[in-house]
């Protein structure tokens, strides 16, 4: 926010940040362009319907939200599971993944892997993120989330791929480094590196960036949104697969990893849509 709010005012371009329980609707009245930085309002399903219900108002006022709402509706992460299933598994992997209100079905996957991971459908930033090995651990889970989205755990490099589209253009793709954990999230400690400066610890990256630039592409026209972070995971077997996709994605500490002004371009197209 705070980089996208300095590219604002190098414009000269007058804004406002509002957070979603400073918002009364319908307003008195309505901005041309809406850019949601925060989905952390769509987390329950009483806050999910409210969100959802304020973004729709702005759709019928005629302003131009960045991601529309078909984006959001195509980027939680079932939404990804679902498309990537009926659209890109021949394409790339993604790990094995379970979505389900059944315990004794998700006790049943946790059985097949030696290790699962729990994952908020509608989370960010890693928050929420765990490992999960015991049953009891697993109903606690499904009794404060009441759906369980897991997954088996891929063995990586110390590292996934980012890759960032903004409308059609090609803007940035850096890795995210963290060989001590397997959340590679900046937010939780990852450092943000650019391919180049990967490829001494990892010499095969560059295939595995061009391989994810291709599906970046892919992902875009199937979830139709314009802005899109893709996440891909290069595991210690040399497969790479598809983690999900972010229509909010994040870019801290990578415009100092890798000299690409990131916020000036999503401001250039935010007013060219």
């Amino acid at each position: 926010m705070r980089r996208i709010c300095e590219e604002l005012e190098h414009l000269g371009e007058k804004y406002r940040i509002v957070k979603w329980d400073e918002l009364t609707v319908p307003l008195e009245s309505y901005p041309t362009y809406v850019l949601i930085l925060y989905l952390d309002i769509m987390r329950y399903r009483d806050d999910l319907i409210y969100g959802l219900c304020i973004l729709e108002e702005l759709t019928r006022a005629g302003v131009k939200i960045l991601p529309p709402l078909k984006g959001f509706y195509n980027s939680d992460k079932f939404a990804n599971y679902l498309l990537w299933h009926r659209y890109l598994r021949s394409a790339i992997r993604m790990p094995d993944t379970l979505c389900s209100i059944n315990l004794e079905i998700s006790k049943n996957f946790m059985k097949k892997h030696q290790k699962i991971i729990f994952k908020p459908i509608s989370g960010s930033q890693g928050i929420g993120i765990e490992i999960v090995q015991t049953e009891t651990r697993l109903k606690e889970l499904l009794e404060h989330h009441h759906t369980l989205f897991l997954q088996e755990l891929i063995p990586d490099r110390g590292y996934d791929l980012r890759t960032l589209l903004v409308g059609d253009q090609f803007i940035i793709q850096y890795a995210r480094y963290n060989p001590q954990k397997f959340l590679k999230n900046i937010h939780l400690g990852a450092i943000p590196k650019s391919i180049q400066d990967m490829e001494k610890i990892d010499p095969e990256i560059q295939q595995f960036a061009e391989v994810s630039r291709k599906i970046a592409r892919e992902v875009q026209k199937i979830a139709e949104i314009d802005i899109v972070g893709v996440d891909t995971l290069p595991s210690k077997d040399g497969e790479l697969y598809l983690l999900e996709w972010n229509s909010v994605p994040g870019f801290k500490g990578a415009e100092e990893a890798t000299h690409i002004n990131i916020a000036k371009e999503i401001v250039k197209f935010i007013f060219s849509a």
